[in-house]
């Protein structure tokens, strides 16, 4: 018992060892290069899959967001497009006004940014409008609807020309990384605004380089732009692309750039999620492996129960048992995000300790999930106690088996990354974990707490890692190599528990 509080005790105090060495990095030097070069195509800072998300802030209040995705490449009209999916929401009743914001849909930009196209709702979803326009040749094509009603437009659109809508800064960072920004450059252009079917000059300067504080507790080296037109804004673009931060200075209002995630490693340049038969046929592989590797797993741990009816049940319930993970642990998670993470941000809060919430929240509610899951299983069949940790290890192998299948999606990913190891791995973890669980509710009340922190902590700092490698901490072969070496050992740690039988007992 205690060689095992002992375990989970290493395992805490290496994720607060890896916190304290990477939550205060030293500043970085000013270089001394005070300009930067246009990049030659929206994946070079941009690359497909990559999300990032702006929050709106005004008298110390989050009133709004931008969700802006890289979602894919197609063809608009003969030209190769990127499509932007983007996500706008503002909520201006904090501030004695009934007026919301609410708009989403697809933004088409040709590889170098130039405006080709949007297809956008806007409104509450029970009362959307439309807008669908494409460039077809020298002219904007499309419709807009009002009250329900559909209305033509054409507008005439000579040469290439970026978009830049009201709020959707993702478009104004993309119109400043696609040109060259020098200390001293006055920024002189035009904008096409898709939803009013107008352009708008764009004017401004600048000014300097320099290390400014984007908010309290966080620094860093960019430009500072001043524009005058279309609106007085001004503007923290950094180096390598990103707008961090705008403040709106005629609406005293301000813009943080909170998150940029990029695509997971070993994502290829065009991908697509979305259910088709040819990705269906693409994913079979990648579903076989997963549930091989379950089925190893699980005659490793557990081989007798291969001949049980309950174990298959089990395998079957873990499965349909991951359906509560998008449904309520996302959700959660999100909502701890948007309401005190990214507001604890801005208050100079260390994301270092604030992920620790989101992921403990997918500890907390997997383990309990598979311990509930396997008690209600348990007691309906009445199985004998000897051998609840091999119906649990086959109830923990179908949880695994869903959560990579459903992190998969239907994709067209290569089947040998990073992702693979990473997902088989998961799977016998939640194995590992079922058994553990099993063996816990045979044993007793004193096991039983002992193997739910200990199974709960390991999970949380599983899910907690992956922001190391968002942070530029360690790399993603590193992470994945850490996660490998702590499961590998919680294996280890689960085989010789299972094998504390009594003489008596009947192995499982």
């Amino acid at each position: 018992m205690y060689r095992i509080i002992t375990y989970a005790v290493i395992l805490l105090a290496a994720a607060a060892g890896l916190q304290a060495q990477t939550a205060a990095p030293a500043p970085p030097s000013r270089p001394l290069q005070r300009s930067i070069s246009a990049s030659d195509a929206i994946e070079d800072f941009r690359p497909t899959g990559e999300l990032r998300l702006w929050t709106f802030f005004a008298k110390q209040k989050a009133f709004g967001r931008l969700k802006s995705v890289v979602k894919e490449s197609t063809d608009i009209n003969g030209r190769m497009a990127v499509v932007f999916e983007d996500e706008l929401s503002i909520d201006y009743s904090e501030f004695g006004s009934d007026r919301k914001v609410a708009i989403s849909g697809e933004q088409y930009a040709s590889t170098k940014g130039a405006y080709l196209g949007t297809s956008y709702k806007i409104g509450p979803a029970d009362s959307a409008e439309s807008l669908e326009l494409s460039l077809k040749d020298k002219t904007v094509e499309g419709y807009y609807t009002r009250g329900g009603n559909k209305i033509e437009a054409s507008v005439d659109f000579a040469g290439d020309m970026f978009a830049w809508d009201a709020d959707f800064v993702d478009q104004l960072e993309l119109m400043l990384a696609m040109r060259d920004i020098s200390v001293g450059d006055s920024i002189i252009d035009s904008v096409f605004l898709p939803q009013s079917l107008v352009k708008s000059r764009v004017m401004g300067t600048v000014d300097s380089w320099e290390w400014n504080q984007i908010y309290k507790g966080r620094w860093d080296s960019v430009f500072v732009i001043n524009l005058t037109s279309p609106q007085r804004y001004q503007l923290c673009f950094a180096a390598d692309k990103r707008l961090i931060k705008i403040n709106m200075l005629d609406q005293n209002r301000r813009v943080y750039l909170d998150l940029v995630q990029k695509p997971k490693p070993g994502a290829v340049a065009q991908q697509s999620h979305s259910f088709s038969a040819a990705n269906l046929v693409l994913a079979l592989p990648h579903y076989l492996v997963y549930f091989l590797v379950g089925a190893a797993v699980v005659m490793f741990l557990a081989a007798a129960g291969r001949g049980w009816l309950n174990s298959y049940l089990a395998l079957i319930a873990g499965g349909v048992l991951f359906a509560f993970v998008p449904f309520v642990q996302l959700p959660i998670q999100q909502w701890i995000a948007e309401t005190w993470l990214f507001p604890a941000m801005k208050d100079g809060g260390s994301l270092y300790g604030l992920w620790l919430a989101p992921s403990l929240v997918a500890g907390v509610l997997q383990e309990g999930l598979k311990l509930g899951a396997l008690v209600l299983i348990l007691m309906a069949r009445g199985e004998k106690g000897y051998r609840f940790a091999a119906v649990g290890a086959f109830l923990g192998a179908g949880f695994g088996i869903a959560e990579s299948c459903y992190a998969l999606g239907f994709t067209t990913t290569p089947l040998f990354t990073w992702d693979l190891l990473e997902r088989t791995f998961l799977i016998v973890f939640h194995t590992g974990s079922g058994a553990l669980l099993g063996y816990a509710l045979d044993r007793g009340r004193s096991h039983l707490t002992m193997f739910v922190i200990l199974t709960i902590a390991l999970n949380t700092l599983l899910r907690y890692s992956p922001l190391f490698v968002r942070e530029q901490a360690i790399d993603a072969g590193l992470m994945h190599f850490i996660q490998a070496f702590l499961i590998v050992g919680f294996l280890f740690l689960v085989i010789s528990v299972l094998k504390r039988k009594n003489p008596q007992e009947e192995p499982a």
